[in-house]
């Protein structure tokens, strides 16, 4: 159970980041801009909003990932999954 819930986590953050990137993308095109000057435009601007939205995903989760949040061990698997699938790396 909470691995399902760290995938439907893990889901609305990218559908989140996908959104209001194709939403800069479309703001830049109705400014005239081209495809791919809209599409430079949109990364370079939401990349920092993106990493920052990950890495306080991974500190939030460290207490929960080292099993040193007291009573949380039964969120272990939600964290596991969320670390694998940040970083990665499948184990």
């Amino acid at each position: 159970m909470p691995a399902n819930m760290g995938m439907i986590l893990l889901a609305g953050i990218v559908v989140n980041n996908s959104i209001l990137l194709i939403d800069f993308i479309e703001q830049a095109r109705k400014q005239g801009k081209e495809l791919l000057e809209a599409i430079e435009e949109a990364v370079r601007v939401r990349t920092r909003p993106i990493l920052m939205t990950a890495v306080s995903t991974i500190v939030g989760m460290l207490p929960i990932a080292a099993q040193r949040a007291l009573g949380l061990e039964r969120f272990y698997a939600l964290v596991d999954k969320l670390r694998q699938r940040l970083t990665g790396h499948h184990s």
